[in-house]
C-alpha cells in the first residue's frame, strides 16, 4: 500500500460517512484502505481529540450489529449458498453481533433462585449476636451499642 502524500483533516462530514459505512457492515479497517481516506490511526486519533466522536462510533457498531443479525436471515433464506459456508457465515455474523451488542444478541442467562430467605425480628438478632459473643466468635458484632464512654477531658464542670 502506498503512503499518503498528505494526511486527511478532520471533518465531521467525513465522520459521518465513516459511521455510515460502519452502520452498513463495513469494518473501518477496510473503509481506511480506501484511497482518500485517512488512515484508521488518524480516525482514532480524531476519536481521542474530539471525545462526542466516541458516542458516534459507538452508535455506528450498535448499527452494524443490527445490519450483521439481518444478515443471518437472508443468509439462511438463501438457497444458492451451500450448506456449510452458510453456517460459517451465519455464525460469524452471530458471533460479531453478540459481542458488539450483547444487550440485544448476547446469550441470555437465566437464574432461578431456590430456597427461602429467613427474617429475624431485633430480638432475634439480639439474642444471635448475644450468643456468638459469649462463643467468643464476635465482638465487632454488635454495631448498636457505643463503642465506649466518651470523657470529657476539659475539667471540671461548672455550673
Amino acid at each position: 500500500m502506498a503512503k499518503r502524500a498528505f494526511p486527511i483533516k478532520y471533518s465531521p462530514d467525513m465522520v459521518d460517512s465513516i459511521c455510515a459505512r460502519i452502520g452498513a457492515g463495513e469494518s473501518l479497517n477496510q473503509i481506511c484502505k480506501e484511497k482518500g481516506l485517512p488512515k484508521r490511526t488518524t480516525v482514532l486519533g480524531w476519536m481521542q481529540k474530539h471525545p462526542y466522536l466516541n458516542d458516534k462510533y459507538a452508535k455506528a457498531r450498535l448499527v452494524q450489529a443490527d445490519f450483521y443479525a439481518d444478515q443471518i436471515i437472508e443468509i439462511a433464506d438463501n438457497p444458492k449458498i451451500e450448506y456449510q459456508r452458510a453456517r460459517v457465515m451465519i455464525d460469524a455474523r452471530k458471533w460479531k453481533a453478540c459481542k458488539m451488542h450483547p444487550r440485544n444478541y448476547g446469550d441470555k442467562v437465566a437464574i432461578d433462585h431456590s430456597g427461602t430467605i429467613e427474617t429475624m425480628s431485633k430480638e432475634q438478632v439480639e439474642a444471635r449476636i448475644a450468643e456468638l459473643e459469649r462463643r467468643g466468635q464476635s465482638r465487632a458484632l454488635r454495631t448498636t451499642e457505643p463503642l465506649g464512654e466518651v470523657r470529657d477531658d476539659s475539667g471540671p464542670d461548672e455550673d
